[in-house]
């Protein structure tokens, strides 16, 4: 199954994002939900690269903590979304419900 993100946010370049124009929160949050896939393939790369240049010196930690930072506010944005669409989905649900239009 292959996931389609929007394609607003798929057209996006660094440049535009710069300037302002792409910065909705459907984006941000797209692009922090792929960051949670990709932080953790980048910090392997590293570890990996790590462990073959440098014996015995292990400068990846501080790589490893900054990813480590920025993956969590990633996980927060994305959590604060599914809580929301949660919330709504629920709430639609119980209002339908007490109209008599979704039966159960």
């Amino acid at each position: 199954m292959q996931v389609k993100f929007p394609a607003m946010c798929e057209s996006a370049t660094f440049t535009s994002m710069t300037r302002g124009m792409i910065r909705s929160p459907i984006c941000r949050t797209v692009r922090a939900f792929k960051f949670l896939f990709t932080a953790p393939l980048i910090l392997l790369i590293l570890v990996i690269l790590d462990w073959m240049t440098s014996p015995g010196e292990w400068w990846v930690q501080w790589a490893g903590l900054g990813i480590g930072i920025v993956w969590v506010s990633c996980l927060v944005r994305v959590l604060q979304a599914v809580t929301l669409v949660g919330g709504i989905a629920a709430l639609g649900s119980n209002m339908l419900g007490r109209q008599g239009i979704l039966t159960h």
